[in-house]
């Protein structure tokens, strides 16, 4: 059973697709089936370090790479924003299986397991699985193994300590802004910071940060659940990263950067996990962090914050979707994904 994963990552796409499909890589290792890591990047541009073993696709300079790796494949799953509608159909013809991680029902699938773990994935309207077979919702929500395991949290009575962490690449500075409001406003409290590896102001963000601050440079996703779990708060963007915090239990305080990421934010403050302080052009952004800090200062609230967030992930949907692949290529019929 020859199995690959594609996906990508860069300044503008962020890196929550290698994230999610890293937690996949590892499911299937897991579950003692090899799988083959793709990664669609141009070498020259915006490179980063990926901690295991993987190969680089450019479609500049090698436009067949993709077919050519789903010839050698039995099951391929895409993760991409990158891939052209009329390649998914060529792979779908191509492997035994083929499954396609989406986010918004963002185009017809051509025959294959269409994947989405959002907290609002059962709730598209995707067409009838006729040729489809659906795995929607936070059952199915992919996080590395160091968020596989249940998180035990400490609940102080009083803010102490405030997580910020704004994705990859934090393209509109946000980090910057944060610190200085806390500064500000809540000088005692203390601030762990996350910068993604495609962060490129890491000089400025330790300039401002105050002594007993702690800033992470591309930290482990080791460091990250451990940093998640020692903050009684975080401020985050709006993408994969809210799952590891509802996984730990770290009540939060989201910021809009992207549009994709309005459903996210919409339905995991609908289950009661997050606070919405707005998008990051909002003219009141700061403002409204201020108000929902001292809401969030109720050890009360927090714990209700904390218990929805542990609730809604449990950490099993990378292991899941893994099961689900390799039991139905064991048990393949070309034509027929519904499990009719």
């Amino acid at each position: 059973m020859n199995i690959s994963i594609l996906t990508e990552y860069g300044k503008d796409i962020g890196i929550g697709h290698l994230s999610r499909c890293v937690s996949l890589w590892q499911a299937f290792k897991t579950l003692k089936a090899k799988a083959r890591m793709l990664v669609l990047r141009d070498k020259s541009k915006n490179s980063m370090s990926v901690p295991f073993r993987h190969e680089i696709i450019s479609l500049n300079t090698h436009p067949n790479a993709v077919l050519e790796a789903a010839q050698n494949s039995d099951i391929m799953i895409i993760d991409s924003y990158t891939i052209h509608k009329e390649i998914y159909a060529q792979i779908s013809k191509i492997v035994t299986i083929a499954a396609y991680l989406d986010d918004y029902n963002r185009m017809r699938y051509p025959q294959g397991i269409v994947i989405n773990g959002s907290a609002y994935g059962g709730r598209l309207a995707y067409p009838a699985p006729q040729k489809n077979n659906y795995l929607l919702g936070p059952r199915f929500v992919f996080l590395r193994r160091e968020f596989w395991e249940k998180c035990q949290r400490r609940l102080h009575k009083e803010l102490r300590t405030v997580l910020i962490t704004f994705g990859g690449s934090d393209q509109y500075n946000l980090t910057i802004r944060i610190i200085e409001l806390f500064n500000k406003y809540y000088p005692s409290l203390r601030k762990k910071v996350i910068l993604g590896p495609l962060t490129e102001n890491v000089s400025a963000v330790k300039k401002i940060c105050k002594k007993g601050d702690v800033v992470l440079c591309n930290p482990s996703a080791l460091q990250i659940r451990n940093s998640m779990l020692g903050s009684d708060i975080a401020i985050s963007a709006g993408g994969q990263t809210l799952y590891e915090l509802a996984r730990t239990g770290t009540p939060t305080i989201a910021i809009g950067v992207s549009d994709n990421q309005r459903l996210n934010l919409q339905w995991l403050k609908h289950y009661g996990f997050l606070e919405f302080a707005g998008w990051h052009n909002d003219k009141n952004l700061e403002q409204r962090i201020v108000f929902l800090i001292k809401k969030l200062n109720s050890l009360a609230l927090r714990k209700k914050k904390a218990d929805s967030g542990k609730q809604l992930i449990d950490g099993q949907g990378a292991l899941r979707v893994a099961t689900h692949l390799i039991q139905l290529f064991k048990n393949r019929d070309h034509h027929d994904y519904t499990g009719n």
